[in-house]
């Protein structure tokens, strides 16, 4: 238990830092002055996509140890699963990043520029601009395929929402496993 609530840390640290990097990008450049053939623009979104790579493998080191310690003991098998099937049923953030990370670390499509795209929120009249994953990526994940809901999820809300989301649901199934004594 105590390596699953390292990589838990491990994975705020990351999202902590994408945020950070995303805000202090924008910030020194504007929103509406980023450009992705601008060479430094596009070294920032890498680090912010290496930063996001990261996230994606300490999150799914959580599940990966969740899944070995609960492999020990059917009941706990058993919860594990049903778990995983809820988060699926209810088209959560746990999930999609869970087939997210699949397709990163099997398929290795995120990359910076054809993997995700910068928008400004001009409704809500902000300076502030985020990363998006590009929906024409994520059509191209053959894990993101079998779940098109998944990709719809992904591509509609800014990276590091969907990463707060999803990091926050994968705490709340670590803490429901402890609780009934299924993890350590």
């Amino acid at each position: 238990m105590q390596h699953i609530q390292w990589k838990l840390r491990e994975a705020a640290f990351y999202l902590h830092n994408m945020k950070e990097h995303s805000a202090k990008l924008f910030a020194s450049v504007g929103p509406l002055r980023f450009e992705w053939t601008n060479p430094q623009h596009a070294q920032a979104a890498q680090v912010f996509l290496f930063l996001l790579s990261a996230f994606i493998g300490a999150f799914g080191c959580v599940t990966y140890y969740m899944e070995t310690s609960c492999d020990k003991n059917s009941s706990a098998k058993r919860w594990f699963k049903r778990a995983r099937k809820k988060a699926v049923r209810e088209h959560s953030a746990l999930a999609a990043f869970a087939y997210l990370r699949n397709s990163d670390v099997h398929e290795r499509h995120i990359a910076a520029g054809a993997s995700t795209w910068h928008t400004v929120n001009m409704a809500e009249q902000t300076t502030s601009s985020e990363f998006r994953l590009s929906e024409k990526e994520l059509k191209m994940m053959e894990k993101l395929q079998e779940q098109p809901w998944a990709i719809d999820l992904l591509k509609d809300r800014p990276i590091v929402a969907l990463a707060e989301d999803a990091l926050k649901e994968l705490g709340a199934v670590v803490n429901e496993g402890v609780g009934l004594g299924h993890l350590p």
